[in-house]
C-alpha cells in the first residue's frame, strides 16, 4: 500500500435510484434516491463518494453463545454527510447530475456549500489530504459516518472481515470469529467458544 493524494470534484451528483453501497452477512448501507453524492478522486479516477441525504446503515453485531444472544445489532438512518471509499464503479448506474433543487432538498444553497462540507468531513479523515489505502477488491469498502455527536463512526469491509467502531461498540468480525467490546465488557467468540471479560471476571463457555 501507498499513500495517494486525493481531491473532490466540484460537480455534485445524487441517486437517482437506491443504491445499496455494502451488502453482505453482517451489513448492509443504502443510500437512498434523492441523496447527494460527490466523487472523491484519487490519481484521477473516482475511488468513492461523499453523501448526504437519507440512508441505512444496518450491523449485526449479535455474538451467539451457549446462553443466549449477546448484543444488539446497530439499526442508524443516515441523515448526517458519509463518505465512502471503494465500490465506485459498482453504484454509477444509480447517479445522475444534481441540480438547484436537489442541493435545496437536502439544505444547501449553493453546490459550494456541499463542497465545503464534503472536504470537512474528508479532511477529518484523510488527514492532510492523503490516505492510505488499498481497496482492489470488489467487496473492499471504508465508511466514516458522521454521528449525533458529530463525531465520525468507521465501518471497514473486506472480503470476510468486518469492523465497526462507535463510541459505545467495537465489533470485529472475520469467518467464524467474532469480537465485541463495550462498556465495561468484552466477548471473543470462536469456533463454538466464546470468552466473556467483565466486572473483572473472566467467563469461558464452550
Amino acid at each position: 500500500m501507498k499513500y495517494l493524494n486525493y481531491k473532490l470534484s466540484n460537480e455534485p451528483l445524487k441517486i437517482i435510484e437506491d443504491a445499496t453501497l455494502l451488502k453482505n452477512e453482517r451489513c448492509i448501507v443504502d443510500a437512498l434516491e434523492g441523496s447527494l453524492a460527490l466523487p472523491i478522486l484519487i490519481d484521477e479516477k473516482v475511488q468513492g463518494y461523499v453523501f448526504h441525504g437519507t440512508g441505512k446503515l444496518v450491523v449485526d453485531s449479535i455474538i451467539e453463545t451457549t446462553k443466549g444472544a449477546v448484543g444488539k445489532p446497530t439499526i442508524k438512518d443516515l441523515k448526517h454527510p458519509f463518505m465512502m471509499l471503494g465500490g465506485a464503479e459498482e453504484i454509477k448506474d444509480n447517479l445522475g447530475n444534481a441540480d438547484t433543487s436537489d442541493l435545496q432538498n437536502v439544505g444547501y444553497e449553493r453546490a459550494d456549500a456541499f463542497i465545503e462540507h464534503a472536504e470537512e468531513l474528508c479532511g477529518r479523515l484523510l488527514k492532510e489530504k492523503h490516505c492510505h489505502v488499498d481497496f482492489n477488491g470488489k467487496d473492499s469498502r471504508l465508511f466514516a459516518f458522521l454521528n449525533e455527536e458529530d463525531k465520525l463512526d468507521i465501518l471497514i469491509s473486506k472480503n470476510d472481515k468486518l469492523v465497526y467502531k462507535s463510541e459505545k461498540k467495537v465489533y470485529i468480525s472475520k469467518g467464524n470469529k467474532s469480537v465485541l467490546q463495550r462498556p465495561g465488557e468484552i466477548i471473543v467468540s470462536r469456533k463454538g467458544k466464546t470468552v466473556i471479560i467483565a466486572n473483572n471476571g473472566i467467563l469461558i463457555e464452550k
